[in-house]
Order: C-alpha cells, then structure tokens, then sequence
C-alpha cells in the first residue's frame, strides 16, 4: 500500500524534527496536497485525475519520466525533489517550491520511494 499523511513544520521548529516525525511529516503533505491527483495509493486516480490531462503519474509502477538513473530503475530522492520543486511543464503537475518547505518535499520524495521498494 501506498502510505503517505497536514504539515507539520508550522509547529515544530526543523532543528526539532526527528527522523520519525519527518516520516509523518512527508504522508502528511501527500495527503494534504498530492492526494487529489495522485490518489490514496498513488495510482495517479485521485479525485481530479478525470480533469487532467495528461493523467497523474501512477507511483505504483516505479516509471518516473525525470531522474538521473538509468530506465527501468527507481530515481534517487533529488531527481523526486526536483519534480516537485519544478513541476512538470505542459501537465497539471505544479512546482511546489514556493509552497512547501525544503524538508517537506525532501520528505515527500522519500516516502514515495519507500513505498515502491
């Protein structure tokens, strides 16, 4: 299953955040704001998907078109840091930069990639 859970930087200072807490911290800004598109499990079938074209990236399948590993491998966590920094021109894909902090897209990052290994 896919798992992933509002943010929580707003409340605990990043010196305070332990290796735990960023692990809730990455589920829970997938679930505040990549879950609509993605979906629950990260199949790309979030409730927007019907809107967007082209659809979500389906994380299940470890294909992910920007990385910096060869095809057929999962991407390391700074080529996932840098699509969600970057968005995904010409997708409904956004860049987050200006929106999440460093540590909650490094997060979101991880925890995708824990979930496929």
């Amino acid at each position: 299953m896919f798992r992933l859970c509002m943010p929580m930087s707003h409340m605990i200072p990043p010196h305070q955040i332990g290796k735990k807490n960023l692990l809730h911290l990455g589920a829970t800004v997938y679930k505040h704001m990549c879950v609509f598109c993605h979906g629950h499990d990260g199949d790309g079938g979030g409730k927007a998907m019907a809107y967007l074209y082209p659809w979500p990236r389906d994380f299940r399948q470890g294909v992910f078109k920007y990385r910096t590993t060869p095809f057929g491998s999962i991407p390391q966590d700074k080529d996932i840091y840098r699509t969600i920094s970057r968005g995904v021109p010409g997708t409904a894909m956004p860049a987050w930069k200006g929106a999440l902090s460093e540590d909650e897209t490094w997060e979101i990052g991880r925890a995708s990639c824990r979930e496929r290994v």
